[in-house]
């Protein structure tokens, strides 16, 4: 998707690879630049707005400046919502050229490091250093991952490397646990590893449509604490509207007005923060769903990449110990998950 003719000489490379850099800059910097610009308009907006309603300027040039503020705002907000979209892409095809031009078949495992394949085994070396290590492939398991935050086909396909800890590790054992290093799924690594002959394990990338899974049945686990925080922004909003009732009769219905909007603004926030302070554990036909109350963190596995799943409890909390061939996640377990795991599907539930 990203591929393009590499230059010949190093210092072609080399100023291709400044343009490449610079233009992922420009888009990050030029996001945050046209984000503030909408905040700006925005609170020109505001202003404006109690200018026209209190002040003495000309309404037709308020109402005009007005307008523009408030278009201003969209399209900034758009502009910035683009940037955002588009960085990440960029991003990729930096790193894409970047990988080709240390070799067709390098590809980046971290920041600076490259996973190089050779004929008897995967080679890490950094981009400025000299130090390699070399791992031979039958000590390597390859595991393809589709990482999916939402209950739908589509995610972020990733290869993973399951290497013995002690390459890496100074001073490391053989019998330390495993080493996994991530690096992105590309149709370029896929053609790699089928030439190389190497077993590629897990779900493999597919043209499938995307389509929205639907859940047997969903658990709730409430945040308490954010739940208290959520009352206490819905306790102010009600302070605030009784004020605005008071001070809309006794004083200034304007000041009402506003104290008001400020209020019904805070009220509105406390009950969807109280109703979202929760997380989610959800049961679908063809996999787990889980997201955290905060939103910050959600997960879809597939059953096809779950190995096992089993009840657990850790200091004193319940747990389910969910077993994939890349390694463990650990959900809270809510009451009546376990029951309707084993109900749904026995095979995959240990003990």
């Amino acid at each position: 998707m990203y591929e393009s003719s590499i230059p010949k000489t190093k210092a072609e490379q080399e100023q291709r690879g400044r343009v490449l850099a610079l233009r992922c800059s420009v888009c990050t910097a030029g996001a945050f630049a046209f984000a503030v610009l909408a905040i700006l308009a925005l609170f020109g907006v505001v202003i404006l707005a109690f200018i026209y309603q209190f002040g003495d300027a000309p309404e037709e040039v308020i109402l005009a400046v007005l307008s523009g503020l408030a278009v201003g705002a969209v399209a900034f907000a758009l502009i910035a919502f683009f940037l955002v979209h588009l960085s990440p892409s960029l991003e990729k095809r930096r790193n894409d050229f970047l990988e080709r031009c240390d070799g067709e078949e390098s590809f980046f495992v971290g920041e600076g490091t490259f996973a190089t394949f050779e004929k008897d085994g995967l080679v890490f070396h950094g981009e400025e250093t000299a130090k390699r290590i070399h791992i031979p492939y039958r000590q390597i398991r390859f595991l393809s991952v589709c990482t999916r935050k939402r209950a739908r086909e589509r995610g972020e396909w990733s290869v993973v490397f399951e290497v013995p800890a002690h390459y890496l590790i100074k001073d490391g054992k053989e019998n330390d646990p495993p080493a996994l290093i991530q690096t992105d799924g590309k149709e370029r690594l896929y053609r790699v590893i089928e030439r190389h002959n190497l077993q590629l394990l897990g779900e493999m990338p597919t043209s499938k449509e995307d389509v929205r899974f639907t859940p047997k049945k969903l658990f709730s686990l409430p945040d308490q604490s954010k739940r208290k925080s959520a009352l206490i922004t819905l306790s102010v909003g009600m302070v605030l509207l009784v004020l605005a009732v008071v001070l809309g009769i006794l004083w200034e219905v304007a000041i009402g007005a506003l104290l008001g909007v400020f209020g019904i603004l805070f009220g509105v926030r406390g009950i969807l923060s109280f109703v979202r302070a929760r997380a989610v554990f959800g049961v679908y036909k063809e996999g787990i769903f889980w997201q955290e109350a905060s939103r910050a963190e959600s997960a879809f596995l597939k059953w096809e990449e779950i190995e096992c799943i089993a009840a657990e409890q850790k200091d004193g909390l319940p747990l389910l110990a969910v077993k994939c061939a890349y390694g463990f996640y650990h959900f809270p377990r809510a009451e009546g998950a376990w029951e309707c795991l084993i109900e749904n599907f026995p095979e995959k539930c240990e003990g």
